[in-house]
Order: C-alpha cells, then sequence, then structure tokens
C-alpha cells in the first residue's frame, strides 16, 4: 500500500463540541454531545456509559422542524426518550419546532 492510498480525510470536521447533562424534568438525565459539522449540527445521545450513543445530523437548511416520527425511528430510541431530546434540540436553537 502507498503512502497516498493510506490517506484518510474526514467527510465531516468540527471546531466546537459541547457537552451537556440535560435533565428535562421527567425524572431522568440525558448526557448529550452537540456538534458544529460542516453540514450542520449532530447531535449525540451518549446513552451507553456515556460514552456512545445514537446520533443524528441537523441540517440547517432542510430542518428548521423535524417530525417526531421521524426523528424517533432515525435515532432508534423510545418516545418519551425522542420528545425529551427534541425538547433540548429547540432549547439549545438547533431547531425552531417539532411535530
Amino acid at each position: 500500500m502507498t503512502d497516498e492510498a493510506k490517506k484518510v480525510e474526514p467527510k465531516l470536521t468540527t471546531d466546537d463540541i459541547g457537552c451537556y447533562d440535560w435533565q428535562p424534568g421527567n425524572g431522568a438525565r440525558y448526557y448529550m454531545a452537540l456538534t458544529e459539522s460542516g453540514r450542520g449540527q449532530v447531535i449525540t445521545w451518549l446513552k451507553y456509559g456515556d460514552i456512545a450513543g445514537p446520533s443524528f445530523l441537523i441540517i440547517p437548511e432542510a430542518e428548521k422542524s423535524i417530525g417526531a416520527g421521524y426523528f424517533i425511528d432515525k435515532m432508534g430510541i423510545g418516545e418519551d426518550d425522542g420528545l425529551a431530546i427534541l425538547d433540548f434540540l429547540v432549547h439549545m436553537g438547533s431547531i425552531e419546532e417539532y411535530y
């Protein structure tokens, strides 16, 4: 393998990652990572030992509002958790609303 073949260029790059302990008042805690990328924001719920979990890319031009069912399905999570995370995204200004 040549040196040229070993190069890997990132698909997304980031300058800013914020980690948040979101407590929406329903008795649950959500450790969230919100990352700015070249295409939008990436939300990750760090549900597996606070180190890994489902992610979703929010493209600002396309997703000022997100369908809750779509978001929950793509994240592969339960409805209560999905609605709490969507509340977080509204609170952070990542989306304007969900339906």
